[in-house]
């Protein structure tokens, strides 16, 4: 019974290409057995070149900052790094902003791994605009804020960041979102933990808001002229509209044009 060679031709008598056969030409058995080695070894080495290529990729696009990792699109950094030591994170800053005013936040990582002892992290806000505080080693992305490059932990295992966020020029209540990541610096996912913050809730405020529930209305009348009464309060001194430290016959004025037809202003109206 004869054994055909596959792939193995040649050319008959009537020009026809044939079929080799084992016991008549046995160079296409060696042929055959010596590209069954080649061939996959060619591919494992493709494959692996590939492989690594696209390892390396993830790597370098998350050690250099990412957006949309911060919580507030679903994703966040356990996307990639969750195999590791979970770290503690969290968002730290004013819970009440006046319209359009600049604030400083932080995003606090604290690593609970001796072999983490590189982080990063990426923060989000529902509205207004983010921005960096120089030195700090952070970039915006996106409209969001997140690492340059991945930040040694101090002594303690903490990694700080420092944060502008502008409030919107509307009052209301604002989110801020944040996700961070515990590293070893492997060059990969592998043996990185990771946490999302909880998140901060902050009031916009305008000037002439005497009361502090981020809206104006018939309310902050009330209160302001009570404030005019018994000093501006402890808790919330928008009612102080001019910003000289008390509220007079002038800003009750104010904020009565305020609730009922004029425009919220952005700083003191002296």
């Amino acid at each position: 019974m004869e054994t055909r060679c596959e792939g193995g031709r040649l050319p008959g008598r009537d020009g026809e290409r044939r079929p080799l056969v084992l016991h008549r030409v046995g160079r296409c058995a060696r042929r055959c057995r010596a590209g069954a080695r080649r061939w996959p070894t060619w591919l494992t080495v493709v494959a692996a070149a590939l492989l690594l290529a696209g390892g390396a990729g993830s790597a370098r696009a998350s050690s250099d900052g990412i957006s949309g990792r911060s919580g507030k699109q679903g994703s966040t950094c356990a996307t990639c790094h969750d195999d590791g030591v979970t770290p503690l994170v969290a968002l730290d800053g004013p819970q009440r902003v006046v319209t359009e005013e600049v604030a400083i936040f932080r995003f606090v990582l604290q690593s609970r791994s001796s072999e983490q002892l590189f982080a990063g992290f990426n923060v989000a806000s529902s509205d207004g605009v983010l921005g960096i505080v120089e030195g700090q080693g952070a970039q915006v992305k996106n409209f969001e804020v997140t690492h340059k490059e991945p930040k040694p932990v101090d002594s303690e295992g903490k990694a700080v960041w420092e944060f502008t966020w502008q409030a919107p020029t509307s009052p209301g209540p604002q989110t801020l979102y944040g996700a961070g990541v515990s590293a070893n610096d492997s060059s990969s996912t592998a043996g990185d933990g990771s946490e999302e913050a909880m998140r901060l809730a902050v009031l916009v405020t305008q000037l002439g808001d005497a009361n502090c529930d981020g809206r104006m209305s018939a309310a902050d009348v009330s209160a302001e002229m009570t404030q005019a009464r018994g000093g501006v309060s402890a808790t919330c001194d928008l009612g102080d509209v001019d910003c000289n430290g008390t509220v007079q016959e002038n800003d009750i004025s104010t904020v009565i044009a305020l609730v009922f037809d004029a425009a919220a202003p952005a700083a003191c109206i002296e």
